[in-house]
């Protein structure tokens, strides 16, 4: 699209609909995944600039497990930006085994301990 102003850009725009439209769709193909993950950490209270920032300050690894997020040549284990479902106010970056764990036991401290306990009295019981 030829301009930069707003205004002239709606203008530019609404004269030219199919142009306009093949052009929207063609920035979408190209930019798909980005515009994606944008609008999935909008959802949940992140941005872009947090999740690096976390990343820096996490030392690149789970915030409970420690294990480090992994990227290869074809590979990159995505850190899940884990936020509190009442508030909607991001914590931390976990892995995806930690970020389901969490799910499962409904965010709820409680339950983790009691699982946590669980599990250490049965550590060496066989």
């Amino acid at each position: 699209m030829p301009y930069a102003n707003p205004q002239h850009k709606k203008e530019w725009a609404s004269a030219h609909k199919e142009e306009a439209a093949a052009s929207s769709r063609r920035y979408y193909e190209e930019n798909r995944t980005a515009i994606l993950e944008s609008r999935r950490l909008q959802s949940t209270g992140w941005t872009t600039e947090m999740v690096a920032a976390s990343l820096v300050e996490q030392g690149n690894a789970c915030m409970i497990c420690r294990k480090v997020f992994k990227v290869s040549a074809n590979h990159t284990e995505t850190p899940y930006a884990d936020h509190d479902h009442d508030t909607m106010e991001p914590r931390s970056l976990l892995c995806h085994a930690c970020n389901v764990a969490l799910g499962f036991l409904n965010d709820d401290p409680e339950l983790c301990i009691a699982a946590a306990e669980y599990l250490k009295s049965w550590k060496g019981a066989r």
